[in-house]
């Protein structure tokens, strides 16, 4: 976040904000990396696989 700027934002501010929405997003793409996805079952692939696609269509079109 430094390099873009954000790391230095002012408490409060939009920048501070994003920064913080993509610290925690982050977080959360570790911990999803990190997941035994191997024991999902068929339709647990395609339902996990249909809402990954559908959250990378949303971060793509803004």
């Amino acid at each position: 976040m430094d390099a873009a700027g954000l790391g230095s934002a002012v408490v409060g501010s939009a920048d501070a904000r994003v920064a913080d929405a993509l610290s925690r997003l982050a977080s959360v793409i570790e911990e999803l990396a990190g997941c035994d996805v191997s024991q999902l079952s068929d339709a647990g692939v395609v339902e996990a696989a249909a809402v990954a696609e559908r959250l990378a269509r949303r971060t793509l079109r803004r």
